[in-house]
This record gives structure tokens, sequence and C-alpha cells, in this order.
């Protein structure tokens, strides 16, 4: 049923025991209802969203702090962050 992982045809997907038990979780949780099930997907979006952002951000910074010391005399580079 399942391929190994050095395999060719092996693909990474979110398909299998992990998917359902993650909303099985929910639904032990909240009880067995379509909500309690939905959940689960609305939770793992937000906090995708959020996780995504925190990341990006955090990238942009060290972004602009690596452009600052690069410009070390200009007036870009006295700007505190």
């Amino acid at each position: 049923m399942y391929h190994h992982p050095s395999d060719e045809i092996f693909l990474l997907v979110a398909y299998g025991p992990i998917a359902f038990l993650i909303t099985g979780i929910y639904m032990a949780l909240f009880g067995g209802s379509i909500l309690a099930s939905k959940l689960a997907g609305l939770v793992s979006a937000a906090l995708g969203i959020i996780f995504g952002a925190v990341l990006a951000k955090r990238d942009a910074w060290a972004r602009i702090a690596g452009c600052m010391r690069e410009e070390a005399g200009s007036v870009v580079g006295s700007v505190i962050v």
C-alpha cells in the first residue's frame, strides 16, 4: 500500500493515517460532528498563515539588517532595527 521512501514512485503528500489522525484528534476533543472535522482544517490553515507571516517578517528584517551593515556609512545604515 505504501512505497518505500527510496522508491522513485514515492510521493510526499498529506495522505494516509497522519491526515486522518489529526482530524480524529479534533473529533475526539470536540465531538463527532462535521464542525469538529472542519475545525482541524481551519486551525491548520490559520496556523500556516500565522507561521508563514512570522517567518517572512523575520526573513525581511534579516535582509534589511544585512543591507544596513553593508551600507555602514550611509543614512540608511543609522536606522535602528
